[in-house]
Parts: structure tokens; C-alpha cells; sequence
């Protein structure tokens, strides 16, 4: 039986061994929970706050970073995954409740996709992977590209968490979408806080305030995709970017960072609205199916790296070979089929990422690509081309894209390295210490070697982050080896706690 004596969770593990997505890292917590339902969550975070352990809430694992780690209690939320009804009778009327959409913690995205499609709606936008936890992409500023379009916190509108007490709380923006008479009166033992600070914070908590259970996501209509990629040199890319910026729902850039005869080969990827397909898929423009089938194959990420190891200086054609198999002209399709990027996400890889003001892409862009070139020097290659995306500023305090520093927004930078590249991790980390001096901020979910030292100066709210953090982590549950890094965990009035 667990803490409160009433029910038992349907699995707990002891010293079960858990690891991320690539396998970079692995924990054998005390306790590994998978709850079904929110009772067994509060019975999970119940038990472990009579033990003393620490809690870390985990979802797909799609994550690089050590944000998932801890010693002691691991709570598995993927069985969470249900789609939940809207609680209209505490809803304000002017809400535009119909293009809400609640769900459980655990659900993944293509999941949610799949369901909110049955009420003809849609995400706003999307990252290249559709396999994370929609709580869990949001709580690290997960993003896709547009300039006009924040990262996918901003899709949430109102969160249900669990406190290290236990106590469920509704957290939302001050002018929320519940209403707090009507709420008091149906749920007496809940609390709501409607807060722009408490929200901001909360909004991109890392996992680090409490254990949400559900969201409320704002969604919109349906709606397709028009697709155009063309091949061209940076030396030519670099003077349009700020145009194709402006001209386009959804743009963003690969380049080689290596030079095959003096250029570096990119490809432009532009995105708008398109109606719905009138000719059936086979009478259609589409993209080249051979990358796509070729990262399906069994044995296709082994393969890469053998090359990538083997034969280092060939990763310059090898890339560029790559990025000529992606040119297409007016591919339309579902926007779930266009924005991810497929069963590409089969080729086992890590990266980094960092945000920067967009006025930086072009600077930024360039010293990468001298870098690279002088790394090359030292017989280290990249595997994969640098990713290149936009996203719109967002007010959430610890979101990589939060702009309470500047009015512009962000240009997001992304180093894709196939397991087993030699030298990837060292060359990621060469890439955040030379983008930093450009004010660049790493992505909380991938590969970063941020320490707290440098956090006040990345994030002007940082202390107001912190202020809810003391407040809802008061005794430390939420600590972890992640907060330990960073210096939060110092923070708390606490014991020295372990299961």
C-alpha cells in the first residue's frame, strides 16, 4: 500500500533502470512509478513525501539533457494520456471554449493531434518530432519555426499541478480562463491561482515546481500546408533571410557547415497556408521518399555512424549529398505530415540548440561556419546539417525565447550529431561557449553546460523564477541532480534528503 493507506499504484519498480532516448543517461531511481489515473498520482507523490524522496516526473524521454535524472522517485506519466472534457460549467463564457482542448499530462503530441482532428482542429505549430508529451515538450520552450508563432508554452492556457504537498492547483494567467466562484464552489479542496508571475514561472517550470496533470491547450482551426524547399549557397542565403522572414507562416534553414568547393550548401524551407488537396496523394507534387525510407531501414543509424567514424573528411559531400534529396516545389499536405520530420527521428542522434535575437542569425551563422572549418583541422565533423529556425517571443520567465530583455525575437540554432560522430560532444561544447559571447541560450532539453553562474545574466527573471521556486519546492522535493547544476537546489530550506 502506498503513503495514505487507501489504494496501491497498478506498477511501482524498485531500482528500475530508466534511460533517455539516446541512452546518454541512465538512472536506477528507488522508486519507478506509472500511475494511471490522478488518484494514483497523489497515492505516488503521497508515498514519496512520506519517505523523504525526491521527485522528478518524466514523459517520452525525448531529452539530451540530465532533466529527467534523480536518485530517488521517478513518476512515468505516459499511462496519463487521456483526452478530458472540458469543465464547462466553470468556464468563462467568453473563453472561446471551443477551441479548447484538455488533456492528461502524458499524452503525446501525435496523439493529441490525432484526437483534436475528430473537432477539425490543430496545433498552431509544432516542433520536427511528434513523439514527446505535450507537457513535457512545453515545459523546456519546445518550438517549430515562424516568426509569428511563440514557442508551444504559449499554446497552454490553464495547468492542474501537483504541489510537494500534495495540494492541486490551477494555475493561469490573471485573466484566466476559469471562473473562480464556480471553481471554489465545485472543487472546495482545489486551489486556483490566477497570476501572470505564478503562470510565467510555471508556464516553463523544467520539471522543477510541481507535477502537472493536466493542461488546457488553446488550438485552431485545421488547416494544411504548402511546402517549398530550395538549394542554394549561405553566400546567398544570408541576404535573404529577413525577407523570406516576413514573406512566410513557417521558414527555416539547413546548411552544411562544411564548404564543398568554397560554398556552403542550404536548404530553404518556406511554409503557408494551402487549401485542401483536391487530387489524390499520387497525382500530387510530394518530396523524395529515399531519405525518408532510408532512416526506416534497420541498421541506418549504425551505418551513418560507421561512416561518420570511419571516414570523417568525407562528412562534407556526405551532408550535401543529404540536403539534395529535400528540394520540392508546392508539396501540400496535412500540417502534422509537413512540419515533423518523419521517420528521420529513427537516425539515433543528440544536439544542442541556442536562442538568439534574430538580428544575430546571419553573425552567428558565419562564425559557426569558420569554426567548423578550423575543426575540421582537427579531424572533427559534423554528421548532420545545422538546423536553422524562428520563433516569436514569449513572456514565459525560462523559456529560452522569453524576451523580458529585448523586443526582437529569437533565431533558434541547432547542432544535430549522430551517436557514435567523433568529437560531437566537444564540438557542442566549443559552439556554446563561442555563441554565448553573442548572449546565445541554451536549450534547458538538449546537450548544455550551463552552471548557475551564468543564468542571471541569460535570463533577466531569473529571480522571479526563483521566488516561485523557494515557494513551491519550500522543503525540496523537486530537487534534482538537474537543480543541483544549476544551483537551485542550494536554494531551499531543506535536509539533506534521500529515499
Amino acid at each position: 500500500m502506498l503513503g495514505n493507506g487507501t489504494r496501491s499504484v497498478t506498477s511501482i519498480r524498485h531500482r528500475y533502470t530508466w534511460s533517455n532516448f539516446t541512452g546518454r543517461y541512465v538512472t536506477q531511481p528507488l522508486k519507478y512509478y506509472v500511475p494511471n489515473d490522478l488518484s494514483e498520482l497523489r497515492d505516488a507523490m503521497a508515498d514519496s513525501l512520506a519517505k523523504g524522496c525526491r521527485i522528478r516526473a518524466i514523459g517520452s524521454g525525448h531529452s539530451w539533457s540530465d532533466i529527467a535524472t534523480t536518485p530517488d522517485a521517478l513518476i512515468d506519466t505516459r499511462r496519463l494520456n487521456r483526452v478530458l472534457g472540458l469543465e464547462r460549467d466553470i468556464l468563462v463564457l467568453t473563453c472561446n471554449q471551443e477551441t479548447l482542448f484538455r488533456t492528461e499530462c502524458g499524452i503525446v503530441i501525435r496523439d493529441l493531434i490525432r484526437e483534436s482532428a475528430k473537432l477539425g482542429l490543430a496545433l498552431p505549430n509544432m516542433g520536427g518530432y511528434d513523439g514527446q508529451t505535450i507537457v513535457g515538450a512545453s515545459q523546456t520552450a519546445t518550438h517549430g519555426s515562424g516568426i509569428n508563432l511563440p514557442p508551444l508554452c504559449d499554446f497552454i492556457v490553464s495547468l492542474d499541478m501537483l504541489t510537494s504537498h500534495n495540494e492541486l492547483l490551477r494555475i493561469e494567467p490573471r485573466q484566466g480562463i476559469t471562473d473562480a466562484a464556480l471553481f471554489a464552489e465545485k472543487y472546495p479542496d482545489r486551489r486556483l491561482i490566477q497570476d501572470d508571475d505564478y503562470f510565467s514561472a510555471v508556464s516553463v517550470g523544467l520539471g522543477c515546481l510541481g507535477v502537472i496533470y493536466s493542461a488546457y491547450t488553446r488550438l485552431v482551426p485545421y488547416y494544411w500546408l504548402r511546402e517549398n524547399r530550395l538549394m542554394a549557397p549561405w553566400s546567398d542565403v544570408k541576404t535573404r533571410v529577413y525577407e523570406r522572414l516576413a514573406s512566410h507562416r513557417h521558414y527555416e534553414i539547413d546548411v552544411n557547415p562544411h564548404s564543398t568547393n568554397g560554398q556552403n550548401t542550404c536548404i530553404e524551407t518556406m511554409r503557408d497556408f494551402s487549401e485542401r488537396p483536391s487530387l489524390p496523394w499520387f497525382l500530387r507534387s510530394h518530396r523524395s521518399l529515399f531519405p525518408y525510407f532510408f532512416a526506416s531501414l534497420p541498421g541506418a543509424t549504425q551505418l551513418f555512424a560507421f561512416l561518420f567514424r570511419q571516414f570523417p573528411s568525407l562528412s562534407p559531400r556526405l551532408i550535401d549529398w543529404a540536403l539534395s534529396q529535400y528540394p520540392d516545389r508546392d508539396y501540400v499536405d496535412d500540417y502534422n505530415v509537413v512540419l515533423p520530420i518523419g521517420t528521420l527521428n529513427n537516425i539515433i542522434s543528440y544536439s544542442s540548440e541556442h536562442a538568439l535575437p534574430v538580428s544575430s542569425c546571419v553573425q552567428a551563422i558565419d562564425m559557426i561556419l569558420e569554426m567548423a572549418a578550423r575543426s575540421s583541422k582537427d579531424f572533427i565533423y559534423h554528421s548532420a546539417p545545422v538546423a536553422v529556425r524562428f520563433v516569436r517571443k514569449t513572456n514565459a520567465y525560462l523559456a529560452m525565447q522569453n524576451a523580458a530583455s529585448q523586443e526582437e525575437d529569437f533565431c533558434m540554432i541547432e547542432f544535430p550529431v549522430v551517436i557514435g560522430t567523433v568529437g560531437g560532444l566537444e564540438q557542442l561544447e566549443r559552439y556554446e561557449r563561442a555563441l554565448a559571447k553573442l548572449g546565445a541560450r541554451p536549450h534547458w532539453g538538449q546537450v548544455n553546460y550551463l552552471s548557475g553562474y551564468d543564468l542571471s545574466a541569460l535570463y533577466p527573471k531569473l529571480q522571479a523564477w526563483l521566488r516561485i521556486f523557494d515557494e513551491l519546492n519550500a522543503d525540496g522535493m523537486f530537487d534534482s541532480d538537474f537543480t543541483d547544476r544549476l544551483g537551485f537546489s542550494t536554494r531551499s530550506a531543506r535536509k539533506d534528503r534521500q529515499c
